[in-house]
């Protein structure tokens, strides 16, 4: 055998995730792995982790049985309650006679030339008090709106509000 000799070899092919067979190994007979040094210096950082106290110790697994059984009472537990649950009568709702009926809010009778007054009161915008605009005028609307149906009805033109 020459030193010169290729051989045949494997490489991964990264994009397919295949083997690829390669051609151009060589064995190469002057090189050796050696073991006589000594290990490099272990890290101070890890020397303190190493002579910490070490962690408890796990506390034993449960029989499997004793875990299954113990699995099962509770399901059981689980569906005894769901079945109590199921068969526990629906509590009736009380009926109408006994619901309490609030008394509703009602307003008081009232004069409608009182309004301008309780808006005034109320702190809220009359005509008057927006300079010529007509927020509030529920006289005027009547008799502007009577003006109107008596036009109509005489035969003359309906006068402009």
């Amino acid at each position: 055998m020459n030193h010169d000799d290729k051989y045949l070899y494997y490489k991964i092919d990264k994009l397919f995730w295949r083997w690829k067979k390669q051609d151009g190994a060589r064995i190469v007979h002057e090189v050796s792995l050696s073991t006589d040094n000594a290990p490099p210096p272990f890290p101070a950082s890890l020397v303190a982790k190493s002579n910490a106290v070490p962690s408890p110790a796990k506390p034993p697994k449960p029989d499997p049985t004793v875990k299954m059984i113990n699995d099962l009472l509770k399901v059981a537990d689980s569906v005894s309650r769901f079945r109590t649950w199921l068969n526990t009568p629906v509590t009736p709702k009380p009926s109408e006679a006994t619901k309490i009926v609030a008394p509703k809010k009602t307003v008081p009778p009232f004069d409608i030339q009182e309004i301008p007054n309780a808006l005034r009161k109320e702190m809220m915008p009359h005509r008057s008090d927006v300079n010529g605009a007509m927020v509030c005028r529920p006289i005027e609307l009547l008799r502007s709106a009577q003006r109107r149906t008596q036009g109509n009805q005489s035969g003359r033109q309906a006068v402009p509000a």
